[in-house]
């Protein structure tokens, strides 16, 4: 939807180059969110994860002065989403960073130092912006399985192809 934006509002050059710089490699403002109706399967995962409270954790995200802020979102999103995770900017220190845009980010807990946190996500690279979501769905897959991913995907309207947690034809 924001390279739909960039078209309207600066073209349709300026919104390729923008695509291209974020590592998205198709795009098109056509997207039809009628491919991604929740149903029966994707309620069943949400009630699962929801009422399993136990088995909820507290998610630490590792940031530092140069983070993308738009993977960080993407990320710290697709995690939040899940029903059995909240995620959390950690940091070295309680100093506020800078990140590769400019903006500034106050950490929610100082690494090693907080017991709120169940789990600690390995840093997720230097990818283009857009790849992390990518990163953060295989993650997510691999901790709480594809039935999650392809819920958080479904939430987000995005098709992640090659994966067992894209929404199908058939979940329509």
């Amino acid at each position: 939807m924001s390279l739909a934006l960039v078209e309207a509002i600066a073209g349709s050059e300026r919104a390729t180059i923008v695509a291209r710089e974020l590592g998205v490699a198709d795009w098109s403002p056509l997207h039809d969110s009628n491919d991604f109706r929740l149903n029966t399967r994707y309620v069943l995962t949400a009630a699962r994860n929801e009422l399993f409270f136990w088995s909820h954790e507290n998610v630490g995200i590792p940031v530092s002065p140069g983070v993308d802020e738009i993977a960080l979102a993407l990320v710290a999103d697709a995690w939040s989403r899940t029903y059995r995770s909240q995620a959390f900017a950690v940091s070295n220190s309680q100093e506020p960073i800078a990140t590769k845009r400019g903006l500034v980010l106050i950490p929610d807990y100082v690494a090693g130092v907080s017991k709120r946190l169940q789990r600690s996500l390995p840093p997720f690279g230097s990818e283009p912006s857009a790849h992390a979501l990518d990163w953060a769905l295989t993650q997510i897959a691999d901790s709480y399985g594809p039935a999650t991913a392809a819920f958080v995907a479904l939430q987000m309207e995005y098709r992640q192809s090659g994966t067992d947690f894209a929404p199908r034809e058939t979940d329509r």
